[in-house]
């Protein structure tokens, strides 16, 4: 075997492995038929959100209330929700978690003391 083709057969081999182990370590949700069972076994459905009673903390970004799809699926799960408590991130839209990441992460980390509290 000549030099470049043990040097193409080794860089092959790497390839092949990389892409067994990014098929392997995938997340099971990516694809449905790694799905397990249980994450489809408990679906309460929104009529039943209310009764679980457990605190629920909503965020949304100020310039997303009120308007599609972000703002009106959050007053709506709201109203589903009465023990829900609604975060509004001053001047943010839907991608806080990239252009406020620590406007977001004090907002949680607040969240969380207060459960921790109650």
């Amino acid at each position: 075997m000549d030099l470049r083709a043990g040097h193409r057969a080794r860089r092959d081999d790497r390839r092949a492995r990389l892409a067994a182990r990014r098929r392997r370590d995938r997340a099971p949700g990516a694809d449905p038929r790694r799905q397990p069972p249980a994450f489809n076994a408990f679906a309460p459905g929104p009529g039943r959100w209310a009764a679980l009673g457990i605190p629920v903390d909503l965020i949304v970004g100020e310039d997303n209330q009120g308007r599609e799809p972000y703002g009106t699926s959050f007053a709506a799960i709201a109203r589903l929700l009465p023990q829900a408590r609604t975060h509004v991130l001053a001047g943010q839209g839907h991608l806080a978690h990239v252009e406020a990441a620590g406007q977001l992460s004090r907002r949680v980390s607040t969240m969380i003391t207060a459960a921790r509290g109650a």
